[in-house]
């Protein structure tokens, strides 16, 4: 069985790589792994590979299906037959387990040759049984900036490596998405590089990088943060102080006036305000319609796109009258949020009443003692108000609304002329009162 065991921060952790064949002792795993076949060997410190078997155990690099170069022989100690001006260490700690140690700190052959940390480092036990790792040589990134902005919903992440290396040309940038103690990865990319004038070895300098995300905001609710993850290296790093707030918007709430009614052919006024459009802001929508048309967005001419509050008015005509209907939405994201309707409620002034005299709409005589009946109507909304007065005496006789019905047994004195009038709420506003007059004429006996 081949382990790593890479010491970072005083820490060591053991890591499976790979075993085969019933010789091999069972062991345990633990996490990060060679489980992908690559390793990284960072270039400032030690890296530490275990392999356990029973007997003779070789340590090999292998550049290719053909070409190996052996590096040692341990038993119950280990001779190096390639040590790479001590690049390469083996130890026999006890009789099951060898350790080969790579440090490639200031070495001058991995100077003149970056290819000895560039292949396959493989443990063997006879002719067939072995276990493997692929070495990727790194420097991780230093000079690292990420930044965050955004918007509206859209988000844009951005990074500047100042250096970096690796010696398999693998250079990625990962995205993650941090939200309390949640890390979800939501993008992997390939870093961007250029040379820089950093050499390393003969052959090899560093290389600058950058990577760029375009992601956007979940509708969830919550405080969104953003990590960027560097490869080679398995940096993290954070996008300097930016969160991004999500909030859900207050439903919209409208008031249409004049109220209850509006006159015909005369503009309506409505306001829309909302509490908050929400975070990152939506934006306030009114959409109109009728019973046989379905709601479309109205358009609008400069919009504060950022308003809490948005006016419309239309002129309403006697077509519109419980048809036609507004709604005030508001457009957070992908979701629509609607506020209360208002269905149009037009009126008009009262019509010319008319006022009949025991039925007729005319002038009528009656014999003393006999039954009289007035009815007056009139056509207006809301419903007019309605009186009939008697003119030669100036007596409001009865009011109510229309229709208005009076009935007495006629008097010699009740003979005069008698007037209906009709009025509503839009009278007093187009300064005009509607009326009908006729002439009741009471035929009475002579007395002495």
């Amino acid at each position: 069985m081949l382990t790593t065991l890479n010491k970072r921060h005083g820490t060591a952790g053991t890591f499976l790589l790979l075993f085969l064949g019933p010789s091999l002792i069972a062991g345990f795993i633990t996490t990060p792994s060679c489980s992908d076949g690559m390793w990284e060997v960072l270039a400032d410190q030690e890296t530490s590979f275990d392999c356990t078997a029973e007997g003779e155990i070789q340590w090999r690099l292998k550049l290719n299906n053909t070409y190996t170069i052996m590096l040692a022989t341990c038993t119950n100690h280990c001779t190096m037959q390639n040590t790479f001006e001590r690049l390469f260490k083996a130890i026999s700690p006890d009789i099951h387990k060898t350790t080969m140690v790579i440090n490639p700190v200031s070495n001058r052959k991995l100077y003149d040759n970056v290819q000895l940390l560039n292949v396959s480092l493989e443990c063997s036990h006879g002719e067939d049984i072995f276990a493997g790792c692929e070495l990727n040589f790194v420097y991780p990134p230093s000079d690292v900036t990420c930044t965050a902005s955004n918007s509206s919903w859209s988000i844009n992440v951005s990074c500047v490596i100042g250096s970096v290396y690796s010696s398999r040309k693998f250079y990625t940038c990962s995205l993650i998405r941090t939200k309390m103690s949640e890390n979800k990865t939501l993008q992997n990319v390939t870093m961007m590089t250029s040379p820089t004038d950093k050499r390393i070895t003969k052959s090899e300098v560093k290389r600058s990088g950058s990577c760029h995300f375009s992601t956007s905001l979940p509708p969830q609710e919550g405080h969104y943060g953003f990590l960027v993850s560097v490869l080679p290296g398995r940096r993290t790093f954070m996008t300097e102080h930016k969160q991004f707030t999500v909030e859900q918007p207050r439903s919209p709430t409208i008031l249409c006036s004049p109220r209850p009614y509006v006159l015909e052919n005369t503009l309506v006024n409505c306001n829309c305000t909302t509490t908050s459009l929400g975070q990152p802001a939506g934006y306030l929508r009114w959409v109109t319609g009728n019973q046989t048309k379905q709601g479309t967005a109205v358009r609008q001419e400069k919009q504060e796109l950022t308003s809490k509050g948005l006016h419309y008015s239309q002129v309403l005509t006697p077509s519109d009258h419980n048809n036609t209907w507004f709604r005030c939405d508001i457009i957070w994201g992908p979701k629509e949020t609607g506020g209360g309707n208002y269905t149009a409620s037009v009126g008009y002034a009262p019509k010319t009443p008319h006022l009949f005299l025991n039925k007729l709409e005319r002038n009528y005589t009656v014999k003393e003692r006999h039954q009289v009946n007035f009815m007056c109507e009139s056509d207006g909304r809301p419903t007019p108000n309605v009186s009939i007065y008697n003119n030669d005496n100036d007596t409001v006789i009865t009011r109510n609304s229309s229709p208005v019905i009076y009935t007495f047994i006629a008097r010699c004195e009740d003979t005069a002329t008698y007037t209906c009038s009709a009025w509503n709420e839009f009278s007093s506003q187009l300064g005009v009162t509607t009326s009908d007059s006729l002439k009741l004429f009471v035929n009475c006996k002579y007395k002495i």
